[in-house]
């Protein structure tokens, strides 16, 4: 098949339209989730529902990712796109721009299983943003990326039956884009363009835009641990202006080191489960990072004074190995292992911070 592959893009002029066009040959879109998320209980196993290929996006068309096909090694030569702020020029959305309709202008697209997507969701509920961003939560991935089995809320899909899928906010952002599917995505249901999909730079624009409106919405609760800033010192945020810089670094030092062994994990598996020198090294970075962040948080609540953007991201991060990256990435037999972080008891100052 392959070969044949080979033979019909070469025959169009080494036009690669082999893989796009059996996305379109699909009577039935390939891993569709079984329930939806409402339907889901603690007993609902999605590991049992119909496996998959991951794919992204090349030029606007859906194509299995590379990555994970046949230990691919070769690096694309279509260069990504680069979706960043697409609103006018300035530091802050304006949250309280509305569409025609009255609904949040901006407008989030998440999932539970993503720990990216989980920091941004918090984020949005410490600044108190409910009511001003508007979201939708996937009910899983399947053979055509992350799926809303009930559709969209926001425009320009509010009004339509049925799933949603959400290569169509690529595609409608930028018809020809070359990028994963990949959530979060901030998306302007006035311009119908993606603001952005990068989880750490969403963080920081809810934040300036939630300082930017100059009054405090967040949960009572939050209040005594949350960082501010102000002329009053009053205003909730997750970077104050005056420590992100540091905030920068700290998520450079602290959270990168264990996101980066998460890609060593892929790397892992798709090379069929050989401990290569990548890999190993990966590993014992991620160890160093645990016994030193647990050596920190014995002398602190959190990395900083109060809770900050950096705290959130590196706490979603740490639920993800219990619940995944142990058995996943089969790290409990890798050398440097002690124990669980939140079942245990090998790091009570982790578990205590998560």
């Amino acid at each position: 098949w392959e070969e044949i592959d080979r033979t019909f893009n070469k025959v169009l002029n080494g036009v690669e339209l082999a893989q796009p066009l059996r996305f379109f040959q699909f009577k039935d879109i390939p891993g569709m989730p079984l329930l939806s998320l409402k339907e889901c209980d603690l007993n609902t196993d999605p590991r049992l529902w119909p496996p998959h290929l991951l794919v992204k996006l090349r030029e606007g068309m859906i194509v299995p990712d590379p990555y994970f096909l046949n230990n691919c090694t070769s690096k694309s030569d279509v260069s990504p796109t680069q979706f960043k702020s697409t609103i006018r020029p300035g530091r802050y959305l304006r949250l309280e721009e509305t569409g025609n309709d009255g609904s949040p202008r901006f407008h989030l697209f998440v999932a539970g299983s993503c720990p990216l997507a989980s920091s941004v969701t918090a984020s949005r509920t410490l600044l108190g943003l409910e009511k001003l961003i508007s979201m939708d939560v996937s009910d899983g991935c399947s053979g055509a990326g992350w799926v809303f089995l009930n559709g969209a809320t926001c425009s320009p899909w509010k009004e339509r039956d049925g799933p949603f899928w959400l290569y169509e906010a690529y595609q409608s952002a930028n018809p020809l884009c070359t990028s994963d599917i990949s959530v979060p995505i901030l998306w302007d249901t006035e311009t119908h363009k993606i603001v952005s999909d990068d989880s750490w730079e969403i963080m920081k624009i809810l934040s300036d835009a939630a300082s930017d409106l100059g009054s405090c919405s967040c949960p009572k609760d939050v209040l005594h641990v949350i960082s501010k800033q102000g002329k009053h010192n009053n205003i909730p945020t997750l970077f104050p202006d005056n420590m992100k810089h540091d905030i920068e670094q700290m998520f450079t030092n602290t959270v990168k080191p264990l996101l980066d062994a998460v890609g060593t994990g892929f790397e892992y598996l798709r090379n069929g489960r050989i401990e290569t020198q990548l890999v190993l090294e990966g590993r014992m970075k991620m160890f160093a990072m645990l016994e030193e962040l647990e050596e920190s948080l014995g002398h602190r609540r959190y990395l900083f004074t109060n809770l900050t953007g950096v705290d959130v991201r590196l706490g979603f991060c740490l639920l993800q190995f219990d619940a995944c990256y142990w058995d996943v990435f089969q790290l409990r037999s890798s050398e440097g292992y002690r124990g669980p972080i939140l079942t245990g008891d090998i790091y009570p100052y982790l578990k205590a911070y998560t």
